[in-house]
């Protein structure tokens, strides 16, 4: 999952336990109207179960918030993991540490896949704790070296 795909993922976990939340609360407001004898709807049926419903929306809603907290959270902490790898290639290696792999500006895709493989060795060696790195993480940052 890209950087882009988290940040929209916590957007939407966000509007959506906001939308829930706001169902729960209107669904224990008609309740308490309800109670008041304002409305008379509900005379007919037993009224807890309403509550219960309600009352669970509230809770699931809540949950959700927190979820999207962590999920925003994650994604910026990713993308600070990003902008820290690629300002260490760009201070630490340059195309002349690719050796032979640089002497062919060719777009060979055997010599592609290899100068992919040395990026994700570099990011594995001076980036052991990083694991929620993008998947194309590598491509973006062969093409920034060899262009």
């Amino acid at each position: 999952m890209n950087l882009s795909e988290k940040e929209q993922q916590g957007k939407e976990m966000h509007q959506s336990a906001v939308i829930i939340i706001f169902i729960a609360l209107a669904a224990l407001f008609f309740l308490i109207l309800e109670q008041l004898k304002v409305t008379h709807l509900l005379d007919s049926f037993n009224k807890v179960p309403f509550f219960v419903l309600a009352v669970f929306f509230l809770v699931m809603g809540i949950l959700s918030l927190g979820s999207a907290k962590r999920a925003k959270l994650s994604a910026k902490t990713a993308n600070e993991n990003v902008n820290t790898v690629k300002e260490w290639f760009k201070n630490n290696v340059t195309k002349e540490d690719f050796g032979a792999l640089s002497d062919d500006d060719s777009e060979n895709e055997e010599l592609y896949l290899q100068k992919i493989g040395r990026v994700n060795a570099l990011i594995a060696q001076n980036f052991p704790y990083m694991r929620d790195l993008p998947d194309n993480l590598d491509e973006e940052i062969v093409n920034e070296i060899f262009k």
